[in-house]
């Protein structure tokens, strides 16, 4: 047995090793006849992309058709164990975002090719779909499509709620027929939670009145969470999530035709070509980070969204296949690298003359200012009354009950606006402010404690990037010993490991719990709430609309399936951690050993700015120089 629904059983077929029987539990004449019309309408470009029927089983000549016969599609795993990150860590090995944004354009080409063809899958959604490892998508559950002929059409009969558009909530599914703008609604869905991994578009945090709706209603109601207009509808996206803003502008653009309220209306949803074109223009225009070779992302995003996602969750989304050579982590595939030479040649880069060096005080600002020094008796009473200004204060504020020292506080006071006044507007103190020359030298020196604090944020940058590189080489160094001692942790930690690993098998959509049903469990997802192994009270209950009881009920299920763990003692360490750790090392010897490389040239870079900024800041003070000169000389 291949598989069991709530219809049907699917069977390997032993005389025919590439093909499978679909035995129906109740074959009726409806289910005969739309099969009839499917195996007469087959083609080899619609047989590549579906488990189509290509002959009835009869249990009898004459007999009613109980079932057919199809392709059986090997080496293949659900589109699910591609969504969820845990899943596609262990049934996908080593694939990053590239792998996903390719077979989110395989699933629009072949959703096209099926609406080519006339039909509609009518309940497109992760369960209905495989890939194989190259990415190639094939549908199966090819016998709920709707199907016209001539003469009638086989309706879908079945939904599922979570992919139906808004325009059908609330509809029986076996009355209405579909059309490309329905199966157009659906496909932007199952593309959304491809490339944002697992998140939906309409499980987002309610931020209205009253109790969280579900995600049928959020869709009934227009709530895209990462849409342009969110805030505004009363939704957020969830956090740690890829925002719709770090996507091309040509794919995000899409998704809001695809979810905008007037799509069901004027038929405006992308159609599998759009998507095509798009995803292909994605894929073209993804960037590695430099922190993480597992990580590609859209080059339209100013940073890596995966790394900072990975730090809050504490869970890697990628793990590469990029294996360590020795403890060490350094790649096979990398070279060898001498760091010492680097800092060698780091430290050889000359050190940049200090500020007053590079732009020592101009020897005319010394001679203009002896020249147009302030009258001395005014200077005196102004310095004068400055003094007594401020003792006569004090007298005033310590004076407390004392008269007599504060009537000498309010005297002294008088005479030292007096005194002040008297200096500042005698007309030799007016003369010398008016002064062109001393506005000139004024003019220069500002000038120049300008100058020598823009070398100085120079120099500081310079200092700081060399700082910067001398902890990049500390790090570097050390990085052998971190791995060690981070491996020692693995081992030790190695039942802890199989426990997640156990746990991660136990998916939440399998549950079975009374009260999480597909939206609950949709909801868990865009939280990044997937199997057993990560369910905690605290992270559930935080999922608006989930409640007490059913995080209770969550916690007890997951210690169910713990209780069902029986460790492999012929493991010394997870797999999948140590190829995580190795990555982890990988990435950032080669970031460090990059950066040291660079080191050099950025140092030269910082002290040509330096030397740069101090030549024109001394070009522009010889102008204020030579004028300032010729001032004093009148």
């Amino acid at each position: 047995m291949l598989g069991r629904g709530g219809e049907a059983t699917v069977y390997e077929v032993p005389a025919r090793s590439g093909e499978a029987a679909k035995i129906y539990a109740h074959p009726s004449e409806e289910k005969a006849a739309k099969l009839r019309a499917m195996i007469a309408g087959a083609t080899p470009d619609l047989v590549k992309v579906c488990a189509w029927p290509t002959e009835l089983l009869q249990q009898g000549t004459g007999s009613s058709p109980v079932g057919f016969l199809m392709r059986k599609l090997v080496q293949s795993h659900p589109l699910d164990s591609l969504i969820v990150p845990a899943q596609r860590n262990r049934d996908f090995p080593g694939v990053d975002w590239r792998f996903i944004v390719h077979t989110a354009r395989n699933l629009a080409d072949a959703v096209g090719e099926v609406h080519r063809h006339g039909l509609i899958v009518g309940d497109l959604n992760e369960n209905n779909v495989r890939v194989t490892g190259t990415g190639e998508v094939r549908f199966i559950d090819c016998d709920s499509f709707q199907v016209r002929t001539a003469t009638r059409t086989f309706r879908c009969p079945v939904a599922t709620l979570l992919y139906w558009p808004p325009e059908l909530q609330g509809e029986s599914a076996d009355a209405v027929d579909r059309t490309t703008n329905h199966d157009a609604f659906a496909l932007a869905v199952l593309l959304f939670r491809l490339l944002f991994l697992g998140r939906h578009p309409f499980a987002g945090r309610y931020t209205g009145n009253g109790e969280q709706p579900d995600i049928p209603e959020l869709i009934r109601t227009h709530r895209f969470a990462f849409g342009a207009k969110s805030a505004e509808r009363q939704v957020l996206p969830p956090p740690d999530a890829l925002r719709l803003h770090q996507l091309p502008t040509s794919v995000g653009t899409l998704f809001e035709r695809a979810f905008a309220p007037n799509a069901a209306m004027d038929g405006s949803r992308p159609m599998p070509t759009d998507w095509v074109g798009a995803l292909d223009g994605l894929a073209k225009a993804l960037k590695v980070c430099p922190a993480s070779t597992a990580h590609w992302y859209p080059s339209a995003s100013s940073a890596c969204p995966w790394c900072e996602i990975e730090r809050s969750v504490g869970f890697a989304l990628f793990i590469g296949m990029q294996d360590a050579a020795g403890p060490a982590g350094q790649a096979a595939s990398s070279r060898q690298v001498d760091v010492d030479a680097l800092w060698r040649a780091i430290t050889a880069v000359p050190i940049p003359a200090p500020a007053i060096q590079l732009l020592p005080e101009p020897l005319e600002l010394r001679a203009l200012e002896a020249a147009v020094e302030p009258p001395v008796i005014a200077e005196r009473l102004t310095a004068l009354g400055k003094l007594l200004g401020m003792v006569s204060i004090g007298c005033i504020i310590f004076s407390g009950t004392n008269a007599l020292l504060a009537q000498w506080g309010a005297g002294g006071l008088i005479l030292a606006t007096l005194l002040y006044v008297i200096g500042k507007s005698s007309g030799g103190y007016s003369q010398w402010r008016r002064s062109p020359a001393r506005q000139a030298g004024a003019d220069l020196r500002r000038s120049w404690k300008t100058a020598q604090q823009e070398i100085e944020a120079a120099s500081n940058e310079f200092s700081k990037t060399f700082e910067q590189l001398r902890g990049h080489l500390a790090e570097h160094k050390q990085l052998r010993a971190n791995y060690e001692a981070e491996y020692e942790q693995l081992k030790t930690k190695s039942r802890t490991a199989q426990t997640h690993e156990h746990l991660q098998r136990y998916p939440v959509r399998a549950s079975h719990l009374s009260g999480i049903g597909p939206t609950v469990i949709a909801a868990l997802e865009s939280y990044g709430i997937y199997t057993a192994d990560d369910v905690a009270y605290d992270r559930v209950l935080y999922v608006k609309g989930i409640g007490p009881k059913r995080a209770s009920a969550l916690v007890s299920w997951k210690q169910r399936c713990e209780s069902q763990f029986k460790p492999d003692s012929r493991r010394t360490i997870d797999a999948g951690a140590l190829a995580a750790l190795k990555q982890k090392y990988v990435t950032r010897h080669e970031f460090l050993a990059g950066t040291l490389a660079s080191g050099p040239r950025m140092l030269t870079n910082a002290r040509e700015r330096i030397e740069q900024t101090a030549r024109d800041r001394r070009a522009g003070l010889s102008g204020l120089a030579e004028r300032a000169e010729a001032l004093l000389k009148r």
